[in-house]
């Protein structure tokens, strides 16, 4: 199994929020496709699977605000 966590996407970044979710519980994903949006202080930003994998559970609901490292979501 693979953890998904809350990536840092900047210099400064220490929270983001779920944006939306663009895949679902079951679905495969390749390392590179876009799997969420990220909304930070600055804007709303595309986040990339880091492995290959089918999403097997969401830890964080869209809407919800979590610190950098945050476990997001498990891949199998």
């Amino acid at each position: 199994m693979n953890e998904f966590k809350m990536p840092k996407l900047g210099h400064v970044m220490e929270e983001g929020m779920v944006s939306e979710w663009l895949i679902s519980v079951g679905d495969s994903v390749s390392k590179g496709d876009i799997i969420i949006k990220v909304e930070t202080d600055k804007s709303i930003l595309d986040v990339e699977a880091p492995f290959d994998g089918t999403l097997k559970e969401v830890s964080v609901d869209v809407g919800t605000t979590v610190p950098v490292g945050t476990l997001l979501a498990i891949f199998e």
